[in-house]
């Protein structure tokens, strides 16, 4: 029968007083704090991605609300324009056309789009008072008489109608169009930088 020595074997020793060396806990609090260290900088380097990914959506998203927001008053201001064209203050033409409506389909859509709100708030307020002057002209029973009329004293007030609708059409094409210009392009730079990463 083999009893139990009472006294450890010379190997083992040697293995217990190698647990318990200074260079074996060094070497095991390294180990630790390297596995805490990777950790923490693995789920750095993922939320950092994570950020950039959800910027690249917001700016995808931003673009084609933005896009489609400067096609539409685009083509709200071409076509104002052409009305205007017939609009003759002088009265010798009287116009008895149908006065054309604003598109605003996009306007009213991307109100309750947040992306909506990455554009520059002039650009967004400006767009909201040249679609409610142009409106406002466009609804005035008084304009649409004047301008069905061939009277020529009526020439200052037809006037007075024409002007501000033209200078609403031009501020949309001097000012409003390239703010939102600029704003799908900053939007796109950002698409651009994550696409190179």
């Amino acid at each position: 029968m083999n009893l139990p020595s009472s006294s450890a074997s010379a190997p083992e020793k040697r293995n217990l007083r190698a647990l318990s060396a200074p260079q074996f806990v060094v070497a095991q609090l390294l180990t630790i704090a390297s596995t805490i260290l990777g950790v923490y900088l693995a789920g750095y380097v993922g939320f950092a991605r994570t950020l950039d990914y959800d910027r690249f959506v917001r700016a995808r998203d931003q673009v084609a609300v933005l896009s489609a927001l400067r096609a539409e008053l685009s083509d709200n201001t071409e076509r104002m324009s052409v009305f205007a064209e017939r609009l003759d203050p002088s009265g010798a033409h009287a116009f008895y056309g149908q006065w054309p409506e604003l598109r605003l389909y996009l306007w009213e859509a991307a109100q309750n789009n947040s992306h909506v709100f990455s554009a520059p708030p002039q650009s967004l307020s400006g767009v909201q008072a040249v679609y409610a002057e142009i409106s406002t002209i466009l609804a005035d029973e008084r304009a649409h008489k004047l301008y069905r009329s061939s009277n020529g004293s009526d020439t200052y007030d037809r006037t007075q109608i024409k002007e501000p609708f033209v200078a609403a059409l031009e501020r949309a094409r001097s000012e409003l169009i390239p703010q939102l210009d600029a704003a799908i392009g900053a939007a796109r730079e950002v698409m651009v930088a994550y696409e190179n990463d």
